[in-house]
């Protein structure tokens, strides 16, 4: 009986190893992004094409509660200094982000990259003023708490 009972779990252990399966699936992280991030265009499109761009973004994330977060924003474009509050929303992954202020109907729409030792924000933004579309690149400032004064 012992015998039988370690050759089943040995085929079991090599039949997950050869359909490349686990015998668990966690579920995916859910991203902390409570905190400030920030960024510059990477670049914007137009009808003519792909161009650089000046613009840049700072948002601070004050709440976080699971897939749904609050904060505020401070952007320059065009040389124009403007600041939101907005409500925000992760998919149910995790991945996808969408940040919305009502007030002026700003949309910025995204995806999370997240590993242990990196997280960044690509963001895209609809300017329908300018019939242009701008992707910025933010990045999360870590907290002065995390280093110790010297």
């Amino acid at each position: 009986m012992r015998l039988f009972k370690k050759n089943v779990l040995i085929i079991i252990i090599i039949s997950c190893a050869l359909f490349n399966s686990s015998l668990a699936h966690g579920q995916e992280l859910i991203p902390f992004l409570k905190g400030k991030w920030v960024g510059k265009a990477l670049y914007q499109a137009t009808s003519t094409g792909f161009t650089s761009q000046k613009d840049s973004i700072s948002l601070n994330i004050l709440e976080q509660s699971y897939l749904e977060f609050k904060g505020d924003a401070e952007g320059i474009s065009n040389g124009k200094k403007t600041s939101w509050e907005f409500v925000g929303y992760l998919g149910s992954r995790g991945r996808n982000i969408c940040f919305i202020n009502q007030a002026n109907k700003k949309i910025l729409v995204g995806y999370v990259i997240h590993t242990r030792n990196y997280s960044s924000i690509k963001l895209y933004r609809w300017d329908e003023g300018n019939n242009r579309v701008i992707v910025y690149l933010l990045q999360k400032i870590k907290s002065t708490d995390n280093f110790k004064k010297q």
